[in-house]
């Protein structure tokens, strides 16, 4: 069970990394907007 949990973070984990460098620029496009949408 404890192998499970660990299969299971390390695929969250790993699926986060990948849509970071996939999505790089929309999440910096979308914290710029949140940035300007804030002050």
């Amino acid at each position: 069970s404890t192998f499970l949990m660990r299969l299971a973070k390390w695929t969250v984990q790993s699926s986060w990394l990948s849509d970071l460098f996939t999505d790089r620029s929309i999440l910096a496009t979308q914290r710029k907007w949140a940035i300007v949408a804030y002050f």
